[in-house]
């Protein structure tokens, strides 16, 4: 009989056999349980059997190599009872060794055997969120079965999502139960999101600079609402002249600048990113020809693009190809900003960074006639690298969106985290580590991304993220009269009366109506308000009627939208008064003009008789 020592690598779940013999001699069965308590440390459970398939070799001992942070409380036993484990550390890797009680000899024998420990870091909590995450197996052609279970308890909260989908999911007693089958895991990890929506708290600066000797203005991007995320604003300095949005949905801020004048606008707020969408486009689809355009970063036309596109055909291709056929370069990060374009990464991709992957499966899609955008903004990573990197830079990232006419939405994807993460895949699923700053789709470079609105060559930091541990934004509505035109009318009549309003929430407004009521007669009494952005404006006409009093009064409006109310007046000018006194006026000015000219007929008369006396007189007889 030979014995013989069992090595098993696990990465997580990482299996390989260093003799390609052992899985000739030995059929291998795994079932693995991960059992998670409210905190997140992770209890494991590996039940293994080892079937003989030769007469002459058993299994004396058995190592698995563990890397995953700090592994304690090891058990494991075998038919016979405890099993005898040592645990030693080698290259920050955890190798546990088993000597087995018994010696199973004779084909078709089965040794099976538990081991059992704690292990942290598999589930972390991060912000609002707890994020379990397994990388994809590897080199595990030898095992004839694995199969993984999850045991996430309730009071974690809710799950999210999981990726990729599992072939089982239910409740069992205080937990939720997830099963993965071998396939799924040697194509993809594991990830494993429980919470609502993620929080990030933001603090971002914008540098601007009028060189001009004469007045202008100019427009900055605010990180803005969109189908997954919310965002609100406790910080606005200096506040804007208007927030406009275009057709991607991007929120625009309007500054006027005087002559030669610098300014630095400061913005703070909280972002809720959540994985699915929440609220229907703010801005219509309306027009997909406009995603379809060739651009100077998106070259369509390109026979190279072309030719992958009639090949690739619908975007899951379309991102596999991105995925497998770039490599990102760390580097590159560090060098100058040159943006290279779809068609340079395809024929450059051992360099390629976030852009670059975003603007080669736009090229491509645009090209196969799938409406593609770009999103610019923040990524949450654990990545070390990146996270050194970001200490003295602003570190932004890409991603890409399609738009599923079927759906009718856009699909956000993001081929360079499936690519960087170990086989996570961003393709059917996406996370909440991702923050929108701004949206590129009519355009491939405008509007800037926050970041970018400093002197050329200031490498400062603009953009400070941070995760949070907020509760749902519920804030109510606030907003204030800027202006209200003619502040004087006249009772009696229709009085057209135009009101301005600012939005000063600090987040945007969806679907409200804004209601005037008055003891005056106004018409109409509301307006509809679909979509309105922090800080911006908007104008209300209506007609009022005010009653007549005979007098001079101030009459209140009073304008509600949601929970917000707030109070303003008018001069009412009696206009019977004022009748009466331009009637009067009318009168008295008559009586004058009639008394004057009584008096001046007077006159005349008298005149005249004078007169006639000096002809007579003169025509006396003389003496």
């Amino acid at each position: 009989m030979k014995r013989i020592f069992f090595i098993i690598s696990l990465l997580f779940l990482s299996f390989f056999f260093p003799k390609p013999t052992l899985a000739k001699d030995f059929d291998t069965f795994f079932n693995t349980t991960y059992k998670f308590d409210k905190d997140g440390a992770c209890f494991v459970t590996h039940e293994i059997s080892l079937v003989n398939k030769t007469a002459n070799y058993y299994v004396s001992e058995y190592t698995l190599s563990v890397i995953s942070g700090e592994i304690t409380d090891i058990e494991a036993f075998d038919k016979v009872g405890p099993v005898k484990a040592e645990k030693w550390i080698k290259d920050k890797t955890t190798l546990i060794t088993l000597s087995f009680n018994e010696k199973v000899v004779g084909q078709d024998k089965v040794l099976s055997f538990i081991l059992k420990y704690k292990a942290d870091k598999i589930a972390k909590k991060e912000g609002n969120l707890w994020q379990i995450s397994l990388p994809k197996l590897a080199n595990f052609d030898p095992t004839d079965e694995y199969d993984l279970s999850m045991l996430i308890p309730f009071s974690m909260g809710k799950i999210a999502f999981i990726n990729p989908n599992p072939k089982s999911e239910q409740k069992e007693g205080e937990y939720y139960k997830l099963g993965f089958n071998r396939e799924d895991l040697l194509k993809y990890g594991v990830l494993v999101t429980i919470g609502q929506y993620q929080t990030f708290n933001f603090e971002i600066s914008y540098d601007l600079e009028n060189p001009n000797s004469s007045p202008a203005y100019t427009k900055i991007a605010l990180p803005p609402d969109t189908a997954n995320q919310t965002v609100y604003y406790s910080i606005l300095e200096p506040e804007p002249a208007n927030v406009e949005f275009d057709k991607d949905g991007n929120w625009l801020a309007i500054y006027n600048l005087k002559p030669k004048q610098k300014l630095t606008i400061k913005a703070k707020g909280v972002a809720n990113i959540f994985s699915k969408p929440i609220r229907k486009l703010s801005v219509p689809f309306d027009n997909p020809k406009e995603y379809l355009k060739e651009t100077k970063y998106w070259q369509k036309e390109n026979e190279k693009i072309k030719s992958l596109a009639s090949t690739l055909k619908t975007p899951e291709n379309i991102y596999k190809y991105v995925v497998s056929s770039l490599n990102y370069d760390y580097s590159e990060l560090t060098k100058p900003s040159l943006r290279k374009g779809a068609l340079k990464t395809l024929e450059n991709p051992d360099n390629a960074v976030c852009t670059d992957f975003s603007d080669l499966f736009i090229a491509i899609a645009r090209s196969a006639g799938i409406p593609a955008r770009q999103i610019n903004g923040y990524a949450y990573s654990d990545d070390p690298k990146l996270k050194e990197l970001s200490k003295n830079m602003d570190s932004l990232h890409s991603w890409a969106e399609y738009f599923d006419s079927e759906k009718n939405e856009w699909i956000m994807v993001d081929p360079t985290w499936e690519n960087t993460s170990g086989g996570l895949d961003y393709f059917n699923k996406f996370d909440m580590s991702h923050f929108a700053f701004v949206i590129h789709g009519i355009g491939d470079d405008s509007p800037l991304t926050p970041g970018s609105y400093k002197p050329e060559n200031d490498k400062k930091r603009q953009v400070f993220i941070s995760l949070g541990e907020d509760e749902f934004i519920n804030h109510p509505e606030y907003f204030a009269i800027s202006e209200i035109k003619p502040r004087k009318i006249f009772s009696f009549i229709n009085n057209k009366v135009e009101v301005e309003f600012v939005n000063q929430s600090g987040f945007a407004f969806y679907d409200k109506e804004l209601f005037v009521e008055s003891e005056e007669s106004a018409y109409p009494s509301s307006k509809k308000i679909g979509f309105l952005p922090p800080y911006s404006r908007f104008n209300f006409s209506f007609l009022l009627k005010p009653k007549e009093q005979l007098r001079d009064y101030q009459t209140s409006l009073n304008f509600s939208l949601g929970s917000s109310k707030i109070e303003n007046s008018v001069l009412i000018n009696s206009l019977l008064v004022r009748l009466i006194m331009v009637l009067g006026g009318l009168f008295s000015a008559i009586i004058i003009l009639l008394l004057r000219n009584l008096k001046k007929r007077s006159c005349n008369d008298k005149a005249a008789n004078d007169t006639v006396l000096i002809e007579n007189h003169n025509n006396e007889p003389k003496t």
